[in-house]
């Protein structure tokens, strides 16, 4: 209103060379001796790089928000104080969890840990994240997390802390990866071989594979070759020690050497009967195919 008092009021003008500028300006109104509106009198700074500072830090948050939400993972911004609460939180959330991020912000972050993260899992997460905050460090942790319709889904989250250069309180940004067919799929390929392991254990048979090129080296021998011959299979996969050709006996070496040549040029499957020496000094006849 004219003629009244007004404080720190942000206002625009125009410069000389015809660019826009801001001011924030606090003033008194001066009157004449009837009591007529003459003007002000007041002080005034220029805030136009303040502005245009803010204005830049609006448009670069847009961008990361932009690039956040487009990532195929959730990320987060947690604020590190006496209540650790989200600041931010990525759409995908909703797709992943079934909540929308305006439900998300401001909640403390530990609460939703307790309801999210599966219990087998959550004193390890926990104590893991506290970790990295008091280190100002970098986390990487795979664990479970609840689905919205119910069992669990396996994620993988990696992130670092972040300090304020205002000096205001940490940050904790992190980006939240779907991993559970990986998981399962690993978790599959172990039980596989765990499988095979206890066959391999049963049968009165050794299971092995070699390379078939120079550097000549035994790769894998199965756990039931210690209890047919007596060596272990570390002892005959070592590189530079040891390996299966030297217990050949020395009757049988040129002769089953030439039948893994011949397999190496790719004519023949290899197959043959030859003896060994047990690690005890025994003779047995093995058939190898």
């Amino acid at each position: 209103e004219r003629g009244a008092p007004f404080q720190e009021r942000l206002l625009e003008f125009r410069a000389p060379d015809g660019d826009r500028g801001w001011i924030v300006a606090s003033g008194k109104p001066r009157r004449d001796a009837k009591g007529r509106f003459t003007g002000y009198l007041g002080t005034s700074r220029d805030v136009t790089a303040v502005i245009a500072a803010q204005a830049a830090l609006r448009k670069n948050d847009a961008l990361h928000r932009s690039l956040a939400d487009s990532i195929d993972g959730i990320v987060l911004r947690v604020m590190i104080g006496d209540v650790w609460k989200i600041e931010y939180i990525s759409p995908k959330n909703e797709e992943m969890f079934g909540v929308s991020p305006a439900q998300m912000i401001g909640l403390n972050v530990k609460d939703v840990w307790r309801f999210g993260v599966h219990p087998e899992d959550l004193r390890r997460y926990s104590a893991t994240v506290e970790a990295v905050v008091a280190a100002r460090g970098a986390l990487e942790i795979e664990y479970r997390v609840r689905k919205p319709a119910g069992g669990y889904r396996w994620v993988l989250e990696r992130g670092r802390v972040r300090s304020d250069p205002a000096g205001g309180p940490d940050r904790l940004d992190t980006l939240m990866v779907d991993i559970t067919h990986q998981v399962e799929t690993r978790q599959a390929l172990e039980e596989s071989e765990q499988r095979f392991e206890s066959l391999s254990r049963q049968v009165d048979a050794i299971l092995y594979r070699a390379q078939a090129h120079e550097p000549f080296q035994d790769l894998y021998y199965s756990p039931s070759v210690e209890r047919l011959i007596g060596y272990t299979p570390e002892e005959l996969t070592r590189p530079n020690e040891m390996m299966f050709s030297e217990i050949i006996h020395p009757d049988d070496s040129a002769r089953v050497k030439a039948v893994f040549e011949s397999v190496r040029a790719g004519t023949n499957v290899f197959e043959c009967e030859y003896r060994i020496r047990t690690k005890t000094g025994e003779v047995r006849w093995i058939y190898d195919r």
